[in-house]
C-alpha cells in the first residue's frame, strides 16, 4: 500500500534536509533502513522518496544495487558550473540595480564559518537571492536545483579553496562604477577557478567522504 500524502511530504523533507546537511555520503551507499530509523518510518516512504530525488537528480542508482549520492565526472561538472553561471549571469541581466543592491547587501556582513557545508548552504543561498532580483520565479527555480546538486561538490570545494567564504562576501560587494558588471565579472571569476580544477575538487569530495 503506497503511504499517504503527509508521510511522503514528512519523509521527502526530512531526506532532503539530510541531505543539505551534509550528512549523506558521496559514494557511499544509502543505507535506507538507517534513513527508516532516523525518520520514524518504514522502508517503503522512505525508498519512494529516494527514487524522488534520483527524478532530480541528487540521487543516482548504484551498479551494485541501492542508491548513491549523484557525482558528476569532471567534464559533467564543467557543464554544470556552466549553466550555474549563466543562470546567474541572465538573471542579473534582467535585474533592477536597486533591487539587486538590496537583495545581496545582508551577504556582506556575514559572520566567518569555517564549517565546509555551512559554506555550500550559504553559496545556494547568495545565488537564490541574486536570481530573486530578477523576478522571474524560473531563475530561481533553476539556480536551486543546480545548487542542490552541486552541494556536495561545494562542501569539497570549501575544503580546497580556503576563502570560499570570503569569496562570497567579495561576490556581493557593491561595484562602484556598473554594479551589474562589476557582480557578472565576480561571478565569472568564482566559477573559472571552480572549472580549472573540476577534478581536484571531486576528487577531494569522495576522498574525504571515504576518510570519514
Amino acid at each position: 500500500m503506497a503511504p499517504d500524502p503527509v508521510t511522503q511530504t514528512r519523509i521527502y523533507d526530512a531526506v532532503k534536509e539530510d541531505y543539505l546537511a551534509g550528512l549523506l555520503r558521496p559514494g557511499v551507499r544509502i543505507e535506507i533502513q538507517t534513513l527508516a530509523d532516523r525518520h520514524r518510518a518504514s522502508t517503503t516512504p522512505v525508498r519512494e522518496v529516494l527514487h524522488r530525488l534520483e527524478g532530480e537528480r541528487l540521487i543516482e542508482p548504484r551498479p551494485e544495487g541501492g542508491f548513491r549520492i549523484a557525482m558528476p565526472d569532471p567534464v559533467r561538472l564543467l557543464h554544470i558550473y556552466n549553466w550555474n553561471l549563466n543562470i546567474l549571469l541572465g538573471a542579473i541581466r534582467l535585474s533592477s540595480v536597486n533591487v539587486l543592491r538590496e537583495t545581496i547587501r545582508p551577504f556582506r556582513n556575514m559572520n566567518p564559518s569555517t564549517d565546509p557545508v555551512s559554506t555550500a548552504n550559504r553559496t545556494a543561498f547568495l545565488f537564490a537571492a541574486i536570481c530573486s532580483a530578477s523576478a522571474n520565479a524560473e531563475f530561481v527555480d533553476q539556480i536551486v536545483s543546480a545548487s542542490e546538486r552541486l552541494h556536495y561538490v561545494r562542501i569539497g570545494e570549501a575544503r580546497i579553496f580556503s576563502d570560499a567564504d570570503q569569496e562570497l562576501r567579495r561576490i556581493a560587494v557593491n561595484g562602484t562604477i556598473d554594479m551589474k558588471r562589476a557582480l557578472g565579472r565576480r561571478l565569472e571569476r568564482y566559477h573559472g577557478q571552480r572549472v580549472q580544477r573540476c577534478a581536484e575538487i571531486l576528487a577531494m569530495t569522495l576522498g574525504r567522504a571515504a576518510d570519514r
